[in-house]
């Protein structure tokens, strides 16, 4: 037997060792999972990731210059954003502690502006009640309905 052909076998055994190894395969799913997880995150952005993106910018100033009565200065602007940003990251915060369940003037705020999203998206008369029960017959099916009966 020659010294290289001995020298392959030894590599190829060391591979096959090394290749079955479990916690090689541990090691190798979970880099696949955490990226495929940062991938995603990234793409649908995370929860601690606040974008004040030109449209935001733009209706923090329009807002200024109805209260005001012209356009914000450079430094009112980054005050602005600032600001909205500060509500943002308490907005989020109450949410995640749960202060939005429960409180009956959040739900009707939350229902009134998704009506009013509804009523400007629809290519029909957004004031028809029909639009609002079409939508809702629409999206009605992806739920569970589960109502408690009543105790005597």
């Amino acid at each position: 037997m020659s010294k290289s052909n001995s020298s392959q076998k030894r590599i190829k055994h060391f591979w096959q060792r090394v290749l079955s190894e479990p916690i090689l395969h541990f090691v190798v799913l979970g880099g696949i999972v955490f990226g495929l997880d940062s991938y995603f995150s990234y793409q649908r952005g995370d929860q601690f990731t606040v974008k004040v993106d030109q449209t935001q910018q733009d209706l923090l100033g329009a807002l200024y210059k109805v209260g005001r009565g012209h356009d914000p200065e450079p430094q009112e602007l980054n005050e602005l954003i600032a600001r909205w940003v500060d509500g943002e990251i308490l907005y989020r915060e109450g949410l995640a502690l749960g202060l939005d369940r429960g409180d009956p003037g959040i739900r009707e705020r939350v229902i009134s502006n998704i009506i009013g999203m509804i009523k400007s998206s629809s290519t029909e008369n957004g004031d028809d009640p029909a639009v609002i029960h079409s939508w809702l017959d629409h999206r009605r099916s992806a739920y569970h309905i589960l109502i408690e009966s009543r105790k005597p």
